[in-house]
Parts: structure tokens; C-alpha cells; sequence
């Protein structure tokens, strides 16, 4: 290895790769990005009987609000509320 005084001595795109190799960048520390999961919900809207389908994430459905709007009439639908956003 080379001492801080030696890469400091030197040209600096020399110093540079040799700096590089010491230090994982940041894309190497941060985690991998996890696949959110999520589920196909289904049902059927009690204002105009239109079956509906939605992909929504599972961490929405169990800890956010979802509210879902219908293809056929347009009314919006509210699937959970967790955050205690519509009373």
C-alpha cells in the first residue's frame, strides 16, 4: 500500500484509481432495492356493478390509504385507511 503522503505525491489520476480501489463507492454500500410486492385486488363496484380489477402494493394496503377509482362510473372507492385520512 501507499501512505497518505506517497498518494498526495502523486499525479492525480494515478492517486485517484489507487483512492478508488481503498473506498467503496457509494452504489456498493447503499442496499439493493427490494421488489415491492404487490397483488391484483378485485371487486365489484356497488354504485354502477362494474367488476374491477387493481394492482396495488401490499405495503399500501396494510400501513397506507388505497382508494381505487371505477373504470365504469368514475366513483372513488376507498379500499383502506390506515392513516385515518377520510373519516
Amino acid at each position: 500500500g501507499f501512505s497518505s503522503a506517497q498518494v498526495d505525491a502523486m499525479e492525480p489520476s494515478r492517486a485517484g484509481a489507487i483512492l478508488a480501489k481503498r473506498t467503496p463507492s457509494k452504489q456498493a454500500q447503499r442496499k439493493p432495492k427490494r421488489k415491492q410486492s404487490r397483488f391484483e385486488l378485485q371487486f365489484t363496484c356497488n354504485q354502477c356493478g362494474c367488476r374491477n380489477s387493481h394492482s396495488i402494493s401490499h405495503h399500501a394496503y396494510t400501513r397506507g390509504t388505497v382508494i381505487v377509482t371505477c373504470p365504469g362510473c368514475q366513483s372513488s372507492h376507498l379500499i383502506a385507511d390506515h392513516l385515518n385520512y377520510i373519516e
